[in-house]
């Protein structure tokens, strides 16, 4: 968490030295600051974004520092990053092969007697709705002539890493490999004994960034990566279209993946280039935990320093 804090705090003090204007004699943003210091001076970048589903949220940021040279050049670098989020989703049961000990855990009332008259006498019409109403403030639901209880769940993850990679220029291709080590969190309320991916792990994490121009007006970009602790991996791609100078737009497609689920997304971009920053807005629809659908909306703010 400590590592994360200060990635957080760095990307706060960043936007808000950007963002104030300069007192008189001051000299204004960041990137002079780092140059009356004498360190970093056109060596990094910070980017930062915030992602939100139907069911869940997560914030992330990472700092890149070249080693060898101007960030926008060839060489070594290395990458701080992290994140954190949560999500919830539901198990389901039948209600109706769960042991009496079982169904007074789940809910606190038993509906034995009303298990017995589905089985021998499937419910119909109103009698049907009436019994769905019965269940809906147990948290379970009527499915052919079976009782479904749901038992919702929330998890709260993080992530930490740091990575050191290098920049390569292959003609108009800028290729970026990063390889480190990474550890992760997940938390699971109430416990899930379905769910395997639940405390801590440590493993090696891999990241490789693209950017290819497509002509004057089209540019491609790709993003991957993977972490060994959790088998979880994640990759994207976009197509931008700049219209002006100052603006991208196009679709984008995602999919990710752990040890216990696998997700996919479709959407659009929108990125303007404005003020030193590189600020770009998502949305779509979004495949979420065991296959639930829903939509899903991003920002992100990136800036070289």
């Amino acid at each position: 968490m400590l590592v994360l804090r200060v990635i957080s705090g760095l990307a706060a003090l960043c936007l808000a030295a950007w963002a104030r204007p300069a007192a008189a004699g001051e000299l204004p943003g960041l990137a002079p600051f780092f140059a009356r210091l004498g360190l970093l001076e056109g060596r990094g970048d910070f980017s930062n974004g915030f992602d939100v589903t139907g069911n869940g949220w997560s914030a992330y940021g990472s700092a890149v520092i070249a080693l060898t040279g101007p960030a926008d050049q060839d060489g070594w670098r290395i990458r701080l990053s992290g994140n954190y989020g949560a999500y919830g989703y539901d198990t389901r049961q039948t209600y109706c092969q769960l042991s009496a000990e079982e169904k007074k855990q789940l809910n606190g009332t038993n509906f034995s007697s009303l298990c017995n008259d589905i089985s021998n006498d499937p419910p119909q019409g109103a009698a049907r709705e009436r019994i769905a109403g019965i269940l809906a403030p147990h948290g379970m639901e009527l499915i052919g002539d079976q009782i479904i209880a749901a038992t919702p769940h929330r998890v709260t993850h993080y992530n930490v890493g740091v990575a050191p990679g290098y920049q390569a220029t292959l003609g108009a291709l800028i290729l970026k490999v990063y390889l480190g080590a990474a550890f992760e969190q997940q938390d699971v309320l109430p416990d899930d004994a379905s769910k395997s991916l639940q405390g801590g792990f440590w493993g090696a994490q891999s990241g490789l960034e693209a950017w290819l121009p497509l002509g004057d007006d089209l540019w491609l970009s790709a993003d991957g990566s993977y972490f060994t602790g959790t088998s979880a991996y994640g990759a994207a791609v976009k197509l931008g279209f700049r219209p002006l100078s100052w603006l991208s737009l196009g679709p984008q497609l995602a999919a990710f993946g752990d040890a216990d689920d696998v997700s996919g997304r479709a959407g659009a971009f929108l990125r303007f280039d404005a003020m030193g920053l590189e600020t770009t807005l998502a949305a779509g629809l979004s495949g979420g935990y065991r296959d639930e659908t829903s939509t899903f909306g991003s920002v992100n703010i990136y800036r070289r320093f």
